[in-house]
């Protein structure tokens, strides 16, 4: 999330939003690592494809993927897409995965 929406969501939520996956905070730690540590559980919703595969596969290249493979808490997904993408056989393969 960059530049204008960033600052939209931010204003939305009345919260600090983060967009790179190295933020750091004002004790110099990497944000999204610390924030792992305070969640009961990780809800991604929508769950699209792209993120169901990264999540499979271990792709960690953006902040949602860098900061799955960091939660140890329970991870809930609900995915949405279409329905030729959701029977897509890479779809499925990562379904079995995760």
């Amino acid at each position: 999330m960059h530049g204008t929406l960033a600052i939209a969501a931010s204003r939305l939520s009345r919260r600090k939003v983060l967009a790179n996956a190295f933020d750091l905070d004002e004790e110099r730690t990497v944000r999204h690592v610390e924030l792992t540590r305070d969640i009961a559980a990780l809800v991604v919703a929508p769950a699209t494809a792209n993120v169901l595969g990264k999540f499979a596969h271990g792709v960690a290249d953006d902040l949602l993927s860098t900061f799955y493979t960091a939660v140890t808490a329970p991870v809930v997904v609900a995915p949405a897409m279409n329905t030729r993408m959701w029977q897509h056989p890479a779809t499925q393969d990562s379904l079995r995965v995760l």
